[in-house]
């Protein structure tokens, strides 16, 4: 096995091949792939240029095992392919066949197909079933197999009436070398990675690799959907989206830009989201569970606004704020109805699974209000007066609603509410109550209130910040026990997000500068990022679990907040404005940062070492486009006109 710089080769880490000739996906590849057996003659796998790529619907999954091969098996004699669901599920949309190769000799296909189904697919017809069987997961799966001659050119899987039907491939090849499987998506002699934007901090090169170590981590998460794009996920599973989850992963995904060779737009993982979309503007709390009619943390217009900032496309927002605007209804039918113009408990904790909650939660309240403020302001972009207007009401609506009843002046904190009806309210001391910043629902008092309880080391202040349950609350754990005091970034994120709004800039970055740090001391150790993080030391939290190599919505701190809020560079697209909040004295920057609309802009912007934070600095810039900088050094702040063109050199003193 090659390696590379950049901690290494992509399947290395963590990542196993069993070279007995038998391919077993473990969880570390759980990314779109397509496979050939190197130095070996068996099969050549081809992408079609027609259709969805080669291996495009192939999902691992970790906790499926086989307990009983059919008599005869030999793992030396065969290639398997293993795949999840792959007929129709994954491929309603197109009319192109799920996987093609073709036979660089004689050898056998066979089709383990689930020995329930009443029937098989008509592209199995020429299949003849065997008396092998296949046991696997508790379920029994019939053997059909076909002799293949070399050069024929095999198709398996077509777009049928069986939809979700699992099946195995293997490939009879008899004996062959037992060399490791290499992965084709890119050429291995150089890495993608390396058309990233380039963050530059002299003095802390484990960031760097912490950084690129995330994206190497990212990319075992890719998925690949029917709406015909390929995304960042959370490496749950291959077979749903969590609706919040992939806004989150919004934020570094853009960072791609035009990078990976497969993730095209980094919104794919999104317009599945619409794409799942029913008449009535219902999405479930994840992809490809329809009819369970849940709802958790609707926020996806705030993905729209993310990446309408980071690239200024109209075209994308004539066509989705329709959608924004169906969904944030059928939010509010399902779960504001007899609430009071409030909103109800939703499923799983609103996605906090066990955080303590009443039946009327503050969460979903102000996330909707986040909704009607985002879709106004879009609405706006697209000078759609009307939209803008009715989603400006619905969100002073929700404004007045939530401090008018949410708000404890007992406690000075957001609150659930008891009952679904009536005025008794309950503190729960957990981060659901700082919605109302990032939202800019809370009055000026109200925020510092807020400020204050995550200053309290009786309750939000821990050694790592912030713990998503207060000590104040009877259940919070020491031990974190998931969303019962673990840090968790999604939290982390919206909370600091609202204390940049509010002006509580020094604040935010103390927290920020906290979490990175505890999670970069744990990517030291462990090699990987979790799901959730201990509030108490360094790792994971010892109770309650945490998913290993979670860099989904945990990729944001390494990637987006070390960008944006660490380097401090942060892009307006549509205001043609770059902010550079500086506070470092080391050289530090970005280079081949892209942006707009298909990437059409970019730069390198670098600020060079200087003796102390009190001392001139000097920016040096290369761009192909004029935007305003605002800078921002701590001791004055300025703004320089930059233009088209290399070698600029700006002075802050």
């Amino acid at each position: 096995m090659v390696i590379h710089d950049r901690t290494s080769f992509w399947m290395a880490a963590g990542a196993a091949v069993v070279l007995s000739g038998l391919l077993t996906l473990v969880r570390a590849q759980p990314a779109i792939i397509d496979l050939v057996r190197e130095n070996s003659t068996d099969i050549t796998i081809h992408m079609p240029t027609d259709g969805p790529r080669v291996g495009d619907l192939l999902h691992p999954d970790e906790e499926w095992e086989y307990q009983a091969f059919w008599s005869g098996y030999d793992p030396d004699d065969y290639m398997r392919i293993r795949v999840m669901q792959a007929d129709k599920l994954y491929a309603y949309r197109y009319v192109w066949d799920f996987l093609h190769f073709t036979a660089n000799r004689d050898l056998d296909v066979l089709i383990a197909y689930e020995a329930s189904y009443p029937e098989i697919p008509s592209w199995m017809n020429e299949y003849e079933r065997t008396s092998q069987t296949l046991r696997g997961g508790g379920v029994d799966y019939a053997m059909y197999r076909k002799s293949v001659k070399k050069g024929d050119r095999v198709t398996i899987g077509s777009i049928e009436t069986h939809a979700g039907r699992m099946f195995q491939i293997f490939l009879e090849t008899g004996p062959h070398d037992p060399a490791p499987f290499i992965d084709l998506r890119r050429d291995h002699s150089g890495d993608w990675r390396d058309d990233l934007p380039e963050p530059v901090m002299a003095d802390h090169p484990g960031w760097i690799d912490f950084y690129y170590d995330c994206w190497r981590m990212g990319d075992l998460g890719l998925q690949a959907r029917p709406v015909g794009g390929s995304h960042f996920d959370d490496m749950h599973s291959g077979n749903f989206i969590f609706t919040w989850d992939q806004v989150w992963i919004c934020l570094f995904a853009k960072y791609v830009q035009d990078a990976h060779p497969l993730v095209v737009d980094f919104m794919d993982g999104i317009d599945q989201l619409w794409a799942g979309m029913d008449e009535d503007g219902y999405i479930p709390h994840k992809w490809n569970h329809q009819g369970e009619y849940r709802i958790q943390s609707p926020i996806i217009p705030l993905a729209e606004w993310i990446h309408w900032k980071h690239t200024a496309d109209k075209d994308r927002l004539k066509r989705t704020l329709p959608l924004c605007h169906k969904y944030f209804y059928a939010v509010k039918r399902l779960q504001s109805s007899y609430t009071e113009g409030l909103y109800s408990a939703s499923f799983g904790g609103n996605g906090m699974d066990n955080r303590s909650a009443g039946p009327r939660i503050i969460d979903l309240a102000g996330q909707q209000a986040l909704n009607g403020l985002v879709i106004s302001r879009l609405a706006a972009v697209m000078g759609d007066t009307s939209r803008q207007e009715l989603f400006k009401a619905e969100y002073d609506y929700l404004k007045d609603k939530i401090n008018g009843m949410l708000w404890s002046e007992t406690d000075h904190f957001y609150t659930d509410m008891h009952r679904y009806w009536g005025g008794d309210q309950k503190t729960t001391w957990t981060l659901a109550s700082y919605w109302p910043l990032i939202s800019e629902i809370a009055s000026a008092d109200q925020a510092d209130w807020l400020v204050s309880a995550l200053q309290d080391p009786g309750n939000f202040k821990t050694a790592h910040m912030i713990p998503s349950t207060g000590k104040k609350n009877p259940y919070y754990s020491e031990t974190g026990d998931y969303w019962a005091g673990g840090v968790w970034i999604p939290t982390n994120t919206m909370v600091t997000w609202g204390l940049y709004k509010y002006g509580y800039d020094d604040l935010a970055y103390e927290i920020i500068m906290n979490h990175h740090d505890h999670m970069f001391r744990t990517w030291q150790r462990d090699s990987t990022v979790y799901e959730n993080y201990w509030q108490n030391g360094i790792g994971p939290c010892p109770t309650g679990g945490s998913m290993k190599g979670m860099a989904g919505w945990s990729a944001i701190t390494p990637i987006s907040t070390f960008i944006e809020r660490i380097i401090g560079i942060m892009v307006d697209c549509p205001a043609n404005k770059v902010t550079w909040r500086i506070r470092w004295t080391e050289e530090h920057g970005l280079r081949n940062l892209k942006y707009g609309k298909n990437w059409s802009r970019t730069f390198d912007m670098i600020a060079d070492a200087r003796s102390s934070a009190g001392a001139p600095v000097t920016i040096r810039i290369n761009s192909n486009h004029a935007f305003a900088l605002e800078v921002d050094a701590g001791f004055t702040k300025k703004t320089f006109d930059v233009e088209a063109g290399d070698g600029q050199v700006f002075t802050v003193n």
